[in-house]
């Protein structure tokens, strides 16, 4: 430490490693974790207070495309006056490409990086195609209006693959 005769630390050393302290926390970007976010060009409208009864990924071929299909109901307020009806939505993640050899599906980062989302399985003698733990669809509806979005980290992501969204997490512009 190079101080001064009245004992401080010189302006130059300070400004030194402030600007170390910079490049740093550059460089620490850098190496942060890649995640993708790719919303759903697809929209829907429902009933309001209708609830998911089912829910699944798959693979369109000819389109090159990961679909979520997305089944609503309304079935908790069925009375004599509204009969039940089931509703059945496809919300498509253009971007998302398909390795056949590995069964991994893959988003790409804004860096180009490819980051796998989702996995083809085989459960009792069918193909299943089911989320991994580094990916997440978030289903956001608004007054029965709904939006689909997947998003993707290098990192695996805590709590549950589906999750609805309320009101209050809506996506921008919605």
């Amino acid at each position: 430490m190079i101080l001064t005769p009245t004992g401080s630390v010189r302006p130059l050393v300070v400004k030194r490693i402030v600007a170390f302290a910079f490049i740093l926390l550059a460089y620490g970007g850098l190496l942060r974790a890649s995640a993708v976010a790719i919303a759903s060009p697809d929209t829907a409208q429902t009933y309001a207070f209708s609830t998911i009864i089912w829910k699944q990924l798959r693979w369109e071929p000819a389109a090159h495309m990961l679909v979520a299909s997305i089944t609503f109901s309304n079935y908790e307020y069925v009375s004599s006056f509204e009969p039940r009806e089931d509703e059945r939505f496809d919300f498509a993640f253009p971007g998302v490409t398909f390795d056949r050899a590995t069964g991994i599906f893959y988003a790409r980062d804004h860096l180009g990086k490819s980051i796998p989302v989702a996995e083809l399985k085989h459960e009792w003698f069918f193909p299943v195609i089911a989320l991994l733990p580094d990916a997440r669809i978030s289903i956001y509806k608004r007054s029965g209006k709904v939006k689909v979005e997947l998003t993707a980290d290098s990192e695996p992501i805590p709590g549950e693959r589906w999750v609805e969204r309320d009101e209050a997490q809506v996506l921008p512009g919605f």
